[in-house]
């Protein structure tokens, strides 16, 4: 396993170390984004009254914010990818 990250890690241009910070940066982000919708489901509790309705409506901000996110830089970021990949 190690060998085929390290593969991918040459292959792509990239070292070791740029990649342990890429996946620190994704671990924080994903712990932050955990810890703002656990705010806003304690948030909502006392508005709702109910704690089921608060997660409800804090699941579908959080999916709704991630398909327009989608829509919005999805087809701005397919030329992207196609000059990664074919730059030497």
């Amino acid at each position: 396993m190690a060998d085929a990250s390290a593969r991918d890690a040459r292959s792509s241009g990239f070292g070791s170390g740029t990649l342990s910070v890429v996946y620190a940066l994704y671990f924080i982000t994903g712990a932050t984004a955990l810890v703002f919708e656990v705010l806003w489901t304690r948030s909502f509790a006392v508005v709702f009254g109910n704690s089921t309705y608060a997660m409800s409506v804090v699941l579908a901000a959080f999916m709704g914010g991630l398909g327009l996110g989608a829509l919005a830089f999805g087809k701005s970021s397919t030329g992207a990818a196609t000059r990664c990949v074919s730059s030497p």
